[in-house]
């Protein structure tokens, strides 16, 4: 059964702008991409979200997996906008990562 994380309810807020609440959401995805389960985090419901809090909530997950690991288990649920500012950050963030630093994480992810 795929869990749904529903970002708004889950921070209790309909802004995701700081890099703490990014965090914490970083850690609940982690949780399940460590036990190969899959989630789908919705963020459709927020108002506000800066591409501060996606490095932290999103980015930051290609720094520890790979990212087929990370397409096969996690979904993300997004407006246009939001959607645009997330496919944003996963690709600066790949491209921040240095080609060995990538591999590395691809083979031990």
């Amino acid at each position: 059964m795929t869990e749904i994380l529903n970002v708004h309810k889950y921070l209790n807020t309909d802004k995701a702008v700081s890099s703490e609440k990014g965090d914490v959401i970083n850690k609940e995805i982690a949780k399940h991409i460590s036990k190969n389960t899959k989630i789908i985090v919705d963020f459709s419901d927020l108002r506000i979200i800066t591409t501060a809090f996606l490095n932290f909530a999103v980015g930051k997950l290609y720094t520890n997996y790979k990212g087929e690991k990370i397409k096969d288990l996690v979904e993300f649920k997004t407006s246009s906008a939001q959607k645009h500012k997330l496919e944003l950050v996963i690709q600066n963030t790949q491209n921040k990562l240095s080609q060995s630093e990538y591999d590395e994480v691809a083979l031990n992810g």
